[in-house]
């Protein structure tokens, strides 16, 4: 491992004084919605949502998406804002109802969004740069460390032959306990998963033959497509781009990794592969350069011909997440020509007109606070102007769409057959905590660390 020092983040909070009040006040009045564990529970729980044929649960307490850890991570935020204003305390609830949640049913997952590496994350968030909670992160380490290579080897056992998107993505799989380990990376006892980590995306940046054909190893069939409907869709299977369960996330993090001083044998090459993959699969519109969600197998091998394909401009498909892992793979590897396409794709995918970007919702992960938020990170990076007008509006949006009536102000929009439907969580990922820390964050002099989650530091 080397011993670079990682260079200090940029950052740029909001200056429009009248903004700034109106996001103080509303962090205030809405963070009030979470400060009780167990009220918050109460609330969030509701009927299971039918999402195209897959049953997914309204709350997870050991979620970093819907549960307790991403709380920690909003109330982590809120106390370095504000050390002496008690944020620690609601924050220490959160990690009491999480104790309690382990003691009772155990951990049944490692992952980011749904497992152990979440509850890391949102324990560190606490942690006030680690003076607190000790025991707690060094018990929960050391467990991790223990069972994380037998995971590792069952992943990388099936990578040629059944890989899946939750193997290696971000939200469920490797990429995801990649980042939980790099936040660690100097405790001895998890610097040999952290390397095996390494080594598997960096494995999985190489080829294998399909039906006589040399494809990406990331290929994933039609039979382990993650909803009914893309089954349906992807009879050959396909190459996912995106942030959240595609190969942006594996290239950021080995980039990531390689500015954190954390190098082994093969990581420029595989970052080069998935950067220069990336690069060539960019498409075009009024508005500029933009990424696809996915490459179908044909498409890999006969290209679009007529096809249409649409932009969808979110943290988790669109520009303002892939763009993030290109920057930082070209200043991983001084790839000027790459951080020049990162920004402008960013800043074409914040030209295209709102009816176009598929994103109208508040939250981070579909919605505008994820864009928001991508914006500032830009514009803390490279000084453009353009970033910070985009990002002022997009706030504002953001607060406009606040309703009193929903349980928790905001909402993700949910597909039902007959247009869409308003669903007000808590969580991280598509509620309210999620855009209540963006906000916070607008307010900072110095950059947040709660969005390493999202791979975006």
């Amino acid at each position: 491992m080397s011993n670079v020092p990682m260079q200090k983040r940029a950052w740029k909070p909001l200056t429009d004084v009248e903004l700034r009040k109106a996001v103080e006040q509303r962090v205030k009045t809405s963070v009030e919605l979470l400060r009780d564990a167990a009220t918050v529970k109460e609330r969030a729980i509701q009927e299971p949502v039918d999402f195209q044929g897959m049953i997914l649960p309204q709350w997870s307490d050991l979620s970093l998406a819907d549960g307790y850890p991403g709380l920690c991570l909003l109330f982590g935020e809120l106390d370095r804002l504000e050390p002496e204003a008690g944020w620690d305390m609601a924050g220490h609830q959160m990690l009491v109802a999480v104790q309690q949640s382990v003691t009772q049913t155990g951990i049944s997952a490692f992952n980011l969004w749904g497992g152990l590496a979440g509850v890391m994350m949102g324990i560190r968030a606490l942690s006030r740069g680690g003076t607190r909670y000790a025991g707690m992160l060094a018990s929960f380490n050391e467990y991790a460390a223990k069972q994380l290579p037998t995971l590792i080897n069952e992943w990388t056992a099936r990578m040629e032959t059944d890989l899946r998107m939750t193997d290696y993505d971000l939200m469920g799989g490797i990429t995801g306990i990649g980042r939980y380990l790099l936040a660690f990376k100097d405790e001895p006892n998890l610097q040999p998963a952290l390397q095996s980590v390494l080594h598997y995306l960096i494995s999985l940046s190489g080829d294998k033959e399909l039906d006589g054909q040399n494809v990406p190893l990331w290929h994933i069939t039609r039979t382990n497509q993650f909803l009914p409907s893309e089954r349906e869709q992807y009879q050959q299977g396909n190459f996912n781009l995106g942030l959240s369960h595609g190969v942006a996330g594996p290239m950021g993090l080995l980039a990531l990794a390689k500015l954190h001083g954390v190098e082994v044998a093969g990581q420029e090459a595989a970052i080069r592969r998935y950067a220069e993959w990336l690069c060539e699969w960019m498409l075009e519109d009024e508005a500029g350069s933009y990424w696809p969600g996915r490459i179908p197998m044909e498409v890999l091998l006969d290209g679009w011909g007529e096809a249409t394909v649409p932009s969808h401009e979110s943290w988790c498909y669109g520009a303002s997440g892939i763009s993030r892992q290109l920057w930082f793979a070209g200043v991983a590897l001084g790839e000027t020509k790459w951080k020049e396409i990162a920004v402008e794709a960013a800043l074409a995918s914040l030209r295209r007109p709102t009816e176009t970007r598929g994103v109208a919702a508040p939250n981070f992960c579909h919605g505008l606070a994820g864009l928001a938020h991508a914006a500032n990170v830009m514009y803390a990076e490279t000084g453009n102007e353009v970033f910070a007008q985009e990002r002022d509006r997009l706030v504002a949006q953001v607060l406009d769409l606040y309703d009193e009536e929903l349980p928790f102000g905001v909402y993700e929009l949910h597909r039902v057959e007959v247009g869409h439907q308003q669903l007000s969580k808590p969580g991280l990922l598509i509620g309210l905590a999620g855009t209540l820390v963006v906000l916070a964050s607008m307010l900072a002099e110095e950059a947040p660390e709660w969005d390493a989650v999202f791979l975006m530091s």
